[in-house]
């Protein structure tokens, strides 16, 4: 429970102005943890669609993923994330202003070896979902250099 309460309060605060960028994935670190997302914005809107996120904790060097949806996403059934073959379901946990944050309770996705992810949830009255695709290439490195940054603090 204190595992995804800490990831869950990292994850409150809007990313900074500072946070450092590596091939497209933004990279947020405190002293106990680091998280790498990345952000897919809807071509027709402008808007935010997803955030596909995975932080790390320094103690454990853990590994937790999930995303921040906007807000009006029907809690139920969650999100669905879809790795090629392989679908996980992330958990609501809270909504801020930005987004609600669900994460995925057992994580047993490698994300290193996934191209993107599908990102599936159902709109607030939508009668189907919408999905919303996050390539995940360069998220190996972004992670390496969470993990380097980890170790210096």
């Amino acid at each position: 429970m204190f595992k995804y309460l800490s990831v869950l309060s990292f994850l409150s605060l809007a990313f900074p102005v500072h946070a450092q960028m590596v091939e497209d994935w933004q990279i947020n670190c405190s002293e106990s943890s680091c998280t790498v997302a990345r952000t897919a914005i809807a071509s027709e809107t402008g808007q935010r669609s997803a955030t596909f996120f995975a932080a790390i904790e320094k103690a454990t060097d853990t590994t937790t993923i999930g995303v921040i949806a906007p807000l009006g996403v029907a809690l139920e059934p969650g999100v669905r994330l879809v790795f090629g073959d392989t679908s996980v379901i992330a958990e609501m946990s809270v909504c801020f202003p930005d987004g609600c944050r669900a994460i995925v309770k057992e994580n047993a996705v490698d994300v290193t070896k996934s191209e993107s992810v599908d990102v599936r949830y159902f709109p607030f009255g939508s009668k189907g979902p919408l999905a919303v695709l996050v390539a995940l290439d360069g998220i190996e490195n972004a992670l390496d250099e969470a993990r380097k940054q980890l170790g210096e603090n």
